[in-house]
């Protein structure tokens, strides 16, 4: 239970700093990780079917293949996130503007969608790696890696950099709001 509160709890405690920016703030937030839900979809897809994957290789006694297959996975999340980068700092701007029409709400989604998305990759491959530790029966390694990333680096990072550059700041992190369920 503790697991699946990680992400919500981030995810509440970093649209409270944003809130103290404004609702301007907040809405361009809202905009930008509903399309990151979009840009981030085919790594969700991955980490769900990497677990039965690592599973049955590893239950097979074909560790060689959980290697490559896992090599294979976080070099795909690595090209993915660099492609997702490129295309939201291209149309980012436009394709917030779909979403809602208020012009200071879309520079803030534009911006997010500027920053943001280069950590996509990295991300993609904590999901492939919890949801190993998943499929080999240690559930543990992923929620040390959950929480970590969670209260030991994002949360502190984003209250010194809100403190130091405001809003901006906290958009350097990856948006916490997302948490698969390969990461609890």
């Amino acid at each position: 239970m503790a697991t699946q509160l990680i992400g919500p709890v981030t995810a509440a405690i970093i649209t409270r700093m944003l809130a103290s920016h404004g609702e301007v703030v907040v809405a361009g937030f809202g905009v930008a990780v509903r399309i990151e839900a979009v840009a981030v979809m085919l790594l969700f897809a991955l980490s769900g079917s990497i677990g039965p994957f690592v599973g049955q290789n590893w239950g097979a006694r074909r560790p060689e293949r959980v290697k490559e297959g896992l090599l294979v996975a976080y070099r795909f999340c690595l090209l993915w996130g660099l492609f997702a980068a490129f295309i939201t700092i291209a149309f980012g701007e436009v394709i917030a503007s779909w979403v809602d029409d208020n012009t200071a709400v879309i520079a803030t989604a534009a911006f997010y969608l500027a920053v943001v998305p280069w950590s996509y990759g990295l991300w993609g491959m904590l999901m492939m790696s919890s949801a190993s530790f998943n499929a080999l029966g240690k559930p543990i390694p992923s929620t040390v890696l959950s929480f970590t990333r969670m209260f030991l680096v994002y949360v502190p990072l984003a209250l010194l950099l809100d403190d130091r550059f405001g809003y901006a700041g906290i958009f350097v992190l990856p948006d916490p709001s997302f948490s698969c369920s390969c990461c609890r």
